[in-house]
């Protein structure tokens, strides 16, 4: 993370890049030459890139209540639940699994309005990487397929 940009790198199974700022999230598949862009709201960008959002930041856009995270467990478990209608219609809820120890989010669950449950599990996480400007610089070969599934990004917020 360097300031308000998110780097997550996926090694396995699969590599992708995940590329996070306040105005765009840059999914880049190498296997399948694809790199998706997608605009961010506010509320989406100050949570889908970092291991661990800006709390102040959470509350303008999320209800946040702490949940019981089950017995033995040492972690803190939040249920973020939307405050605007706009990101109602993407999120019904997130929950988050933050270890203070590291202090990172070791998982999270987003339930969009229909029900649909997706899980993710952080692994050999790894903060404070050292990044510059230059590691959000994306090169990509010639035969890169450039989509943007939700429209295209104000203001050349592009690729």
């Amino acid at each position: 993370m360097l300031d308000d940009n998110v780097k997550w790198e996926t090694k396995e199974p699969r590599y992708s890049l995940l590329l996070v700022s306040s105005r765009a999230a840059k999914l880049y598949d190498p296997e399948s030459k694809r790199l998706e862009v997608y605009p961010l709201s506010s509320g989406l960008a100050a949570i889908i890139g970092t291991p661990l959002p800006r709390f102040l930041r959470l509350k303008e856009s999320f209800s946040i209540e702490r949940a019981e995270p089950g017995k033995e467990s040492e972690q803190v478990v939040l249920t973020l639940t939307p405050l605007n209608e706009e990101l109602a219609e993407h999120i019904e809820s997130i929950t988050v699994w933050i270890d203070p120890k590291i202090p990172a989010a070791t998982a999270l669950e987003m339930v969009d309005p229909d029900g649909e449950r997706t899980r993710i599990t952080f692994s050999k996480i790894e903060l404070d990487q050292g990044l510059s400007e230059e590691d959000f610089e994306l090169e990509l070969p010639d035969d890169v397929l450039i989509e943007y599934p939700m429209g295209p990004i104000p203001e050349n917020g592009g690729p």
